[in-house]
């Protein structure tokens, strides 16, 4: 009756190493949720390494699910890049901006609202930088979305043509600021 158990047993046991699995997947989708949340908070309250830590930890919980450029990735990879900015290391917020955009892309999801506040940001980047050539190039993709967007505001518009007058008048040319 040894034999005949055999299969049984197998069967249950791997069930159990099935559900035992599946708990803890869930669990680390929890913890990366709740790791996400507080270094949104942490940002705010412009802890920002604090944020970090709480940021790569999500991440890393993360990408066990999904790999290292899937579209739900790009809001922990966006998060890391502006408390990369706020802590003044904008090769690293490019990093990892350009990794948000990448997450867009795969996701088939890159929609005007998504690319106006990316870009900006990145442009924004560029310009603390004092790399104004690409700070316009950016400043002007954000303008180019915000153009094809029917739910663009006047305001919208206004506030990235400023942006993109203020790098004309930095670089003394006023004709086009």
């Amino acid at each position: 009756t040894l034999k005949k158990a055999t299969p049984l047993i197998f069967l249950l046991l791997q069930s159990f190493l099935i559900f035992s699995q599946n708990e803890n997947i869930f669990s680390d989708s929890i913890k990366a949720e709740r790791m996400y949340f507080n270094a949104v908070d942490l940002g705010r309250n412009r802890m920002h390494e604090e944020a970090l830590d709480s940021f790569f930890v999500s991440l890393a919980l993360r990408k066990q699910f999904y790999g290292k450029e899937h579209y739900e990735l790009r809001l922990v990879y966006n998060g890391i890049a502006i408390q990369y900015r706020s802590l003044g290391e904008y090769d690293l917020a490019l990093k990892y901006y350009n990794l948000t955009e990448k997450c867009y892309i795969a996701g088939d999801k890159f929609n005007k609202r998504a690319k106006t506040g990316l870009y900006t940001n990145i442009g924004n980047v560029y310009r603390s930088k004092l790399d104004y050539n690409q700070a316009l190039l950016y400043f002007n993709r954000t303008l180019q979305a915000y153009r094809e967007d029917q739910e663009s505001t006047i305001e919208d518009i206004a506030s990235v043509n400023y942006k993109i007058a203020d790098i004309y008048y930095l670089i003394n040319d006023y004709s086009k600021a």
